[in-house]
């Protein structure tokens, strides 16, 4: 085996340790650097990072986007290789289609036992947790010590091996709410659909609440936000009305209580049953810029990773009501993501990590290209890889975007940094010639 091949075979090590760690984003990052940096001629390697890549997948995404995704799966195919057939096998585990899982693993019977990939699939059901428990009732039973750490069976004792028991129902116990480049809402790992908020502005005050989870909002603030061109009295009616809505929709808390909170004359969600991504970005986000307690070194590029993986677009703003306040945590959300995506590169560039800084300034500058900052940080990373055209496109892009938007130039600190970046390059090529 090459060298190279020895070290995208150590990244996959490094992967699933990860994984079995309880870090699926830093797991799938480096399952996605290996399959890029893997020649095709090298299939092997691909697969695994294949494989890799969705069983961190599957510890990181809700059971609605599993279950939904399981149903586009292609299920009539038969003797595929082993990291397709396994790769369809935790999918179908993850997201409880029993009846599907046996078809395929019984059409499927060669690659879901191909030896070559015994150790990974053992790695992959390990790390998957309690889901796996539907694989190994359907190997036989002669196979199953060779698929099976020894802490697996840990709680589980004869009932793996009687094929009469009922499926384990996934059960979250909280609604869950994403705002970012859309909205959705889950309640137990279901989605709230329209016909569940009765009204559209249902919808809309449960983001206008949970992005404020922290605090209550008074009915006043909420009335004139939601029907900006009602009578005071008709919107505050409407407000009332819209709460009884919102109230069913989300459902109670498993202890009888109302996942709505009202005190007085405010309205709040209850944060100990209502999980939504702003504040989940918040908390990481305060991590990653606190002066005094920030994270530090690899760790911190992980969070990066992870906030980089929450934030799927800019902040969902609703239609028909007044949007200065969410417009106003849209840029606030944005500057966080910028100034996070710049920390963890810089931090990656000090890890000599060159993979990371390139994934998290490019990541960066697919939300804005605007900011200075963004653009040095980017063009210092860009520099220490060694890809000076992307330097001169980079900063070629910059000056056009400010001519044409604003009628200025890039400011002096950016040109100085872009002069030295290239004729740094053009001395180290001068001096190897």
């Amino acid at each position: 085996m090459r060298d190279n091949q020895v070290q995208l075979f150590g990244l996959i090590l490094e992967g699933w340790q990860s994984l079995a760690e309880g870090r699926p984003v830093n797991s799938k990052f480096r399952a996605v650097q290996v399959f890029r940096l893997a020649e095709e001629s090298i299939g092997y390697i691909r697969d695994n990072a294949l494989l890799l890549e969705r069983a961190a997948y599957l510890r990181n995404t809700s059971m609605v986007s599993v279950r939904e995704e399981a149903e586009l799966l292609d299920l009539s195919r038969t003797q595929v290789g082993g990291a397709e057939a396994w790769m369809v096998a935790l999918h179908l585990a993850s997201a409880g289609r029993d009846s599907d899982l046996a078809a395929w693993m019984s059409m499927n019977r060669l690659g879901i036992l191909d030896p070559s990939y015994r150790l990974f699939a053992r790695l992959a059901m390990h790390c998957l947790g309690e889901p796996a428990a539907r694989i190994r009732k359907k190997l036989p039973v002669r196979e199953l010590s060779r698929y099976s750490l020894r802490d697996d069976f840990e709680g589980e004792g004869e009932r793996l091996f009687q094929a009469g028991d009922a499926e384990g129902v996934d059960v979250i116990g909280h609604i869950e709410i994403r705002m970012f480049g859309a909205f959705r809402a889950e309640r137990d790992g279901f989605p709230i659909t329209d016909k569940m908020w009765r009204r559209k502005k249902a919808a809309t005050l449960a983001e206008r609440l949970a992005l404020g989870m922290d605090a209550l909002v008074d009915r006043e603030t909420l009335a004139m936000e939601l029907w900006p061109h009602a009578e005071f009295n008709s919107a505050r009616n409407n407000l009332y009305s819209t709460i009884s809505r919102l109230r069913s929709a989300l459902g109670p808390t498993p202890d009888g209580k109302s996942c709505v909170l009202i005190q007085n004359e405010c309205i709040g969600l209850n944060g100990d049953y209502v999980k939504t991504d702003v504040r989940l970005f918040d908390q990481i986000s305060r991590e990653v810029l606190g002066n005094r307690t920030g994270a530090r070194g690899p760790h911190l590029i992980e969070l990066c990773l992870k906030i980089e993986q929450l934030y799927a677009g800019p902040l969902y703003v609703p239609n028909g009501c007044n949007p200065t306040y969410f417009l106003r945590m849209r840029r606030i959300m944005e500057s966080k993501y910028i100034d996070c995506m710049i920390r963890g590169a810089n931090a990656a560039l000090e890890e000599n990590d060159l993979q990371s800084a390139v994934w998290l300034v490019e990541s960066g500058l697919r939300q804005e290209t605007a900011r200075e900052d963004m653009v040095r940080c980017a063009m210092r990373v860009y520099g220490a890889a060694g890809r000076r055209r992307d330097i001169v496109e980079l900063y070629s892009g910059h000056m056009h975007h400010l001519r044409e938007q604003v009628n200025g130039v890039p400011e002096p600190e950016t040109r100085r940094l872009y002069e030295r970046l290239v004729e740094d390059r053009l001395n180290r090529v001068l001096v190897e010639r």
